[in-house]
């Protein structure tokens, strides 16, 4: 099981005498196989006794990450509704292996090179880091690899971004992680620039987000008004599917 890449055990077999091979083709699905072809996200270090992390958790700080993207990078309606498209995965990478992004998917490393990642339980916040990204002594970051730089990295190769990018903000892009480090703060000076619970919000008219029902950014007020329509479609008077709305932090020039 998974041989290809974990013991190297297998081999063909010749029924009733001898044969050669010239050329084998083999088929694998084991997400470790071919790392070396893509940009991986590697830790300065290794451990060995790191928790393993929840889908639930990555998903959590995926989100997160992506909002955080919004605000950091110059992005377009189409580059946003195709960060909320991209799927994730779990897998027990190689060595110092944190990440690495194929197509469409994302996969994150189990434990994190066995350091354990920081789950940020504020993610919209940076409060366990000085200005310069680095954990506090003592907090919840301090030690640990930091699963929203992870995910920032790997949102970056999935709009094209490489290693070489490092003029993006907080040189977030670079191929190695340090253990307490948080890249993407958008400002060193700043480590409170996300918005706040006293900034002052968008409207209804003015903040967009990306429906599924119409595949499309729409304004927040018009995604109200479609859950408003009811479960009858008027035109067809069929039932209606009802999608969901991603919000966007983003107001309306």
């Amino acid at each position: 099981f998974n041989a290809v890449s974990v013991d190297g055990q297998y081999g063909i077999i010749a029924n009733n005498g001898a044969a050669i091979f010239d050329n084998v083709t083999f088929a694998t699905d084991d997400p470790a196989l071919g790392l070396p072809a893509v940009d991986l996200l590697r830790a300065s270090s290794t451990g060995t006794d790191g928790e393993n992390v929840s889908t639930q958790d990555v998903a959590a700080i995926m989100d997160a990450a992506i909002r955080r993207m919004i605000e950091m990078e110059d992005l377009t309606e189409q580059q946003v509704a195709y960060l909320y498209s991209l799927d994730f995965q779990i897998a027990d990478l190689d060595g110092d292996a944190l990440a690495m992004t194929q197509g469409d998917t994302i996969t994150f490393d189990i434990n994190a090179a066995g350091l354990g990642y920081f789950i940020d339980e504020t993610p919209d916040e940076n409060e366990e880091f000085d200005e310069d990204g680095v954990a506090i002594a003592g907090s919840d970051a301090d030690g640990y690899i930091d699963l929203m730089t992870v995910a920032l990295h790997e949102l970056g190769h999935a709009l094209g971004f490489d290693h070489a990018s490092a003029s993006l903000s907080d040189d977030y892009m670079g191929g190695v992680l340090d253990p307490s480090q948080r890249l993407g703060l958008y400002d060193a000076d700043n480590v409170t620039q996300l918005p706040t619970a006293n900034a002052v919000a968008p409207t209804a008219s003015e903040t967009l987000v990306f429906d599924e029902r119409v595949g499309e950014m729409i304004t927040l007020e018009d995604a109200l008004l479609l859950d408003a329509l009811g479960e009858t479609d008027t035109a067809t008077q069929e039932p209606r599917t009802k999608g969901k709305a991603k919000a966007v932090r983003w107001a309306a020039e």
